[in-house]
């Protein structure tokens, strides 16, 4: 019996992702590719697409907004007001989804004051697993809130903590835009060292961001 449980515990440990690997999620929206990496050693996640990158720092809860010609402004999210929440919105658990980059999914319908939001075909285990970009997706959701103000719908200001329990999106149609969905996880995956190195210089606006001002890099 022993022999047995090392020899599945062996076999366990050649299958399962380890924990302090980075994951590299990549998603196509309207044909444009955006990637993922979530690391648990630096504790960082970069966004990073063809319009510009975004690298987000979870220890000091900084967002870092790299243009693609390399000028980096940098926002320090704690202190920008707390979003501004929708005073109705519903989670319901519509069936199972398809199988996405080889994951199975189940579909929640997401509404806001009557109307619906978005349709997400989630992997609740994929989620724990990029529990880091979870936290970083909800520090750029600050951002946006701070950008956005009052123009946000109520679609949009449905707190993103408050449905991150359902997993991992991997297709995610929200009304009027374009369809989100992931192309590909890559687990164990190993960084270069300067895709997620802070840069040495920056310009600090995060006053400007707060005082309803928009930084240069999201025009």
């Amino acid at each position: 019996m022993r022999a047995f449980c090392l020899a599945f515990m062996l076999a366990l440990a050649l299958v399962m992702p380890d924990a302090r690997t980075a994951t590299l999620v990549e998603t196509s929206i309207a044909g444009e590719s955006v990637w993922v990496i979530d690391d648990p050693l630096s504790k960082r996640v970069l966004v990073a697409s063809r319009a510009g990158t975004r690298l987000i720092d979870l220890d000091t809860e900084t967002v870092y907004l790299i243009a693609p010609n390399g000028s980096t402004q940098k926002v320090e999210v704690s202190a920008l007001p707390a979003v501004t929440a929708t005073s109705s919105f519903e989670i319901e658990k519509v069936g199972p989804g398809p199988r996405i980059a080889d994951y199975p999914t189940t579909r929640f319908r997401l509404s806001a004051e009557g109307r619906t939001c978005s349709l997400i075909d989630a992997n609740l285990g994929l989620g724990e697993a990029l529990e880091r970009a979870m936290r970083a997706f909800d520090l750029m959701e600050r951002l946006q809130s701070a950008l956005g103000g009052a123009d946000r719908g109520p679609c949009q200001r449905i707190p993103l903590g408050e449905y991150a329990r359902i997993g991992w999106g991997l297709r995610v149609a929200d009304a009027g835009a374009p369809v989100v969905e992931v192309v590909s996880v890559v687990r164990n995956y190993e960084p270069l060292a300067e895709e997620l190195a802070l840069p040495t210089s920056a310009v600090d606006i995060t006053m400007v961001v707060r005082d309803g001002g928009a930084p240069a890099t999201t025009r």
